[in-house]
């Protein structure tokens, strides 16, 4: 027969809490993924010498390419008490440089992300439909690139990446997000006033990629609502067509496995301080039934080719912050005490033009340099056959566009600028996953010894 020792028990039962309070601590700070360079950052690396709140400016390439110059800015409160960060990757407009960022970089480093803003090549981003008036080298390779070497040298959280963008910027994050080598990096992405192609809306690549768009009600560069007689499509007035911000929430919507057709309005409860704006901003919503799970968020502000306004920065800086909110206790909180006055105000007027400015010499469209108004700048693969390209749209002769990338596949990129090998972050990747899964295998298991000795 068992005696029950009261004394025996309650010294079990004291110990026992102990550990699992221990444990759960443990498992709660490896609720994030930190990168390599959490712990084996390089002597002589991308950062090194840099302290919390500074910048630096760095050149890369890609295949052999110009070099070109990005900015990398360290949150202030960087390397304190255990804190990973979250990563906002800015993708600037037809035109723009990596300084196109700006204070909205700046604003990001102070809110807690590390933030990188990168130039593309020829001034301009590639993306599904846009070979004629981009650059045709690969985008996605040469953000790659930056996304391996940051993860390698930055203490960063790999489950907190975010790609924002303007313009031309903003249509490459849904190229991001829909190409197998980077959207399983992404938690979400934000492009401003940025849509696909007509053809090329695909959603995320895998369910689980959040989104909030921002599109202008005036804008007639890259406009969000169908003014065609297909309502999934909008032409510009520089004979562009593009995806109608609907036909974008559809696909995003299906594409993260939600009912629905992201029309859903959106819960005083969860509104990002979108609701502050009053009638400046309407927005809809996708994946609402799914609880504390992804978001798909669409809004139609009333200005135009804009992509610097409190109206858009606001509600997108609150999205990525609450979208794991959980993790984000220990940032620095953010001040709305000044939402409601001049809302709008802080508009970036270089964004204005950025699809009206002609393409440059290096972007070889037409012997004019510039996209006339009669003149499509889509390929046959991206207009259907219901919607055929008029005469007077056609593509001219003189427009041409090569088969192959400018640049050989074979990278010659020197050592201390090489793009890093996929399968050290890899392996740091894999690593976190099994220490986590690990340490609540070993908790479940104490608990059940424990109860089997009482």
């Amino acid at each position: 027969m068992m005696i029950f020792n009261q004394k025996y028990h309650r010294t079990l039962l004291s110990k026992l809490l102990v550990l699992i309070t221990i444990l759960m601590s443990i498992s709660i700070v490896t609720s994030v993924r930190p990168s390599k360079g959490c712990t084996y950052p390089p002597k002589d690396g991308l950062i090194s010498g840099l302290s919390p709140g500074e910048t630096v400016d760095f050149k890369r390439q890609i295949n052999g390419a110009e070099k070109m110059t990005h900015r990398l800015i360290l949150p202030s409160n960087y390397n304190s008490n255990g804190i990973v960060p979250p990563v906002f990757y800015y993708f600037h407009g037809l035109g723009g440089d990596h300084e196109q960022c700006g204070d909205t970089c700046e604003r990001a480093s102070e809110m807690g992300f590390v933030s990188i803003s990168m130039s593309g090549y020829e001034k301009s981003w590639k993306h599904g439909g846009s070979f004629l008036w981009t650059t045709n080298v690969d985008s996605v390779a040469q953000t790659l690139g930056i996304m391996e070497e940051v993860e390698n040298n930055v203490c960063v959280d790999l489950d907190r990446i975010w790609a924002v963008g303007c313009s031309n910027g903003g249509m490459f994050t849904f190229e991001l997000a829909a190409d197998e080598r980077t959207a399983s990096k992404l938690l979400g992405i934000a492009p401003i006033v940025g849509l696909p192609h007509k053809g090329f809306s695909r959603g995320p690549k895998v369910q689980g990629i959040h989104m909030m768009g921002m599109w202008g009600e005036k804008d007639d560069l890259v406009p969000p609502i169908s003014n065609t007689d297909y309502p999934d499509v909008t032409r510009s007035k520089k004979g562009l067509y593009f995806s109608t911000s609907d036909k974008v929430m559809m696909d995003w919507t299906v594409g993260n496995g939600c009912a629905g057709s992201g029309q859903d309005a959106l819960d005083e409860s969860e509104d990002w301080g979108i609701g502050a704006y009053g009638n400046l901003i309407t927005c809809t919503l996708g994946c609402g039934e799914q609880e504390n799970g992804v978001r798909v968020v669409g809004c139609i502000f009333n200005k135009g080719h804009v992509c610097n306004a409190d109206m858009i920065n606001e509600p997108i800086f609150n999205f990525m912050l609450e979208s794991q909110s959980s993790s984000l206790d220990n940032f620095q909180s953010h001040d709305n005490s000044n939402e409601n006055s001049d809302k709008g105000s802080r508009e970036d007027s270089n964004n204005d033009t950025l699809l009206e400015k002609s393409i440059s010499d290096n972007e070889s469209v037409s012997d004019d340099e510039s996209i006339s108004d009669n003149e499509s700048t889509l390929d046959n693969e991206s207009i259907s056959d219901n919607l055929p390209i008029p005469d007077n749209e056609s593509i001219s002769d003189n427009e041409s566009t090569s088969d192959t990338e400018p640049f050989s596949d074979k990278k010659s990129i020197s050592d201390n600028e090489s793009i890093l090998d996929n399968e050290l972050l890899l392996g740091n990747m894999s690593d976190n996953a099994v220490y986590h899964k690990a340490v609540n295998i070993l908790l479940l298991t104490t608990v059940f010894i424990t109860f089997r000795q009482i």
